[in-house]
């Protein structure tokens, strides 16, 4: 197969059109429009993909409910800060 002899073994079509899917749900896109885009007969097929959304968004909140429980504290700076430069 021309995917293997390119360098990825483990690739599938069907890979592209559930991170399409995924990515139109990540971007607030109803999920009954994710469905006609997708071409899925069945909402129930999309939900399976709105879930695994739904899901991430839980473990998010539940992320920031911990950080808020500690007061804000992750022992350590927060990810993504910086130094302050005029220290140097």
């Amino acid at each position: 197969m021309l995917v293997a002899r390119l360098g990825y073994p483990g690739f599938r079509l069907h890979d592209l059109r559930a991170s399409a899917v995924t990515n139109y749900l990540d971007a607030g896109v109803p999920v009954h429009v994710v469905r006609d885009i997708a071409g899925h007969n069945d909402i129930s097929v999309t939900d399976k993909y709105a879930r695994r959304h739904t899901s991430a968004l839980s473990l998010a909140a539940e992320s920031l409910a911990d950080y808020l429980g500690r007061g804000g504290q992750t022992g350590g700076q927060p990810s993504g800060a910086t130094r302050d430069r005029t220290a140097q």
